[in-house]
């Protein structure tokens, strides 16, 4: 059987005394009850927010020609990369074809170091 603990409800309720309104609390609506747009109830200047709206489309133009260029770049380094692969591939075939038994004896060598570092 368990026992109950008797809550207390405390509501909190936050006041902000340096926003000049005496203490009075958040969160309270105006008296007059009629809905405003955000700049009305802030006073801000609508030219200020089409000022403000023109630099944040200006700064995400700037972001996304910045991410395409970067994508560009990146695009013609993988091409690099692979055609260096192509290189080296196409370089370690012919040196297999010309030299089988030193290619060989390379192989072993090289699979005899990597085990003795692996499984030490």
């Amino acid at each position: 059987m368990a026992m109950e603990t008797p809550s207390k409800s405390t509501q909190s309720q936050s006041y902000d005394k340096s926003a000049g309104n005496g203490g009075a609390q958040r969160g309270t609506s105006s008296s007059s009850g009629s809905s405003s747009s955000a700049s009305e109830s802030f006073n801000i200047d609508p030219s200020s927010i089409e000022r403000a709206k023109t630099s944040v489309h200006d700064a995400v133009d700037r972001i996304a020609d910045s991410a395409t260029q970067a994508a560009q770049k990146l695009g013609a380094r993988a091409d690099q990369m692979k055609e260096w692969q192509q290189t080296l591939i196409d370089n370690c075939s012919e040196y297999v074809r010309e030299k089988p038994l030193q290619s060989l004896g390379i192989a072993v060598a090289s699979g005899f170091i990597l085990s003795r570092i692996l499984f030490r």
